[in-house]
């Protein structure tokens, strides 16, 4: 997934890597990803996901994957800017049961712009606002 990328340093003073999101190991055991890294795994998997494709959740996903391949018309772009907002919405009410500090508050902001480098693509610019005060951007090109 090259398109998905950090956009934001899990700290003020660390950079950041696409690397990151990578599997790792320590003591020969896979490491699970926490925090923020957590955070953004889940919310890129969610945009990507077909809505409907897992059996056991089928409201869990977005209508972006539905969306890849169409003509760029005028409604494309708020096609994705409301699947954007129901997938957070989902993510919202899902995360209701999990450690409160680690959940999705708002978002911050939200934009689709069609890339000038690429013009038959989009660029969706997300940030939202975790209940413990920081900020989770990410971005991804479909």
């Amino acid at each position: 997934m090259k398109d998905v990328l950090f956009l934001s340093p899990k700290s003020s003073d660390e950079p950041i890597s696409p690397d990151d999101n990578d599997l790792s190991f320590a003591n020969g055991d896979l490491v699970m990803v926490e925090g923020r890294q957590r955070k953004f795994q889940d919310i890129s998997k969610i945009l990507l996901t077909r809505i409907g494709s897992d059996a056991v959740f089928p409201t869990y996903g977005s209508n972006i994957p539905n969306i890849i391949g169409e003509r760029l018309t005028g409604d494309v772009e708020g096609r994705v800017t409301d699947s954007v907002i129901e997938a957070i919405s989902f993510l919202v009410e899902a995360e209701k049961s999990t450690l409160p500090n680690e959940n999705i508050k708002s978002i911050q902001s939200l934009s689709v712009k069609v890339p000038e480098s690429e013009p038959r693509q989009l660029d969706v610019l997300l940030s939202v606002i975790l209940t413990d005060g920081s900020v989770v951007q990410t971005s991804v090109r479909i």
